[in-house]
């Protein structure tokens, strides 16, 4: 199976961004490619332009930005909790591939 990725929005700062998120993978992350917009709503709306393009629809997109997010708290937890590294993040994210 290939893996997933989606385009969602995000604030940065005064600002917002595109970002690139990979299913199962710790993100979402920044893509500098398409610059700042003076918006969310605007980056959302070429979020959602670049997602058509690949044929994912919004309800996919919202899983696979879904599950970047979770990845990446799961992340956080085994950080600041180690004795918990290694216990559930290997089975739900894939952090190193």
């Amino acid at each position: 199976m290939q893996d997933r990725f989606a385009f969602t929005a995000a604030y940065w700062g005064e600002a917002a961004v595109v970002c690139r998120a990979d299913e199962d993978r710790p993100g979402p992350i920044v893509d500098r490619e398409f610059g700042q917009f003076a918006t969310w709503t605007q980056a959302h709306s070429f979020a959602t332009r670049l997602n058509e393009g690949l044929d994912i629809r919004p309800v996919e997109a919202r899983q696979i930005v879904t599950s970047s997010i979770l990845c990446t708290n799961e992340l956080l937890r085994t950080v600041e909790i180690p004795e918990r590294a290694g216990e559930s993040l290997a089975t739900k994210c894939t952090a190193g591939r």
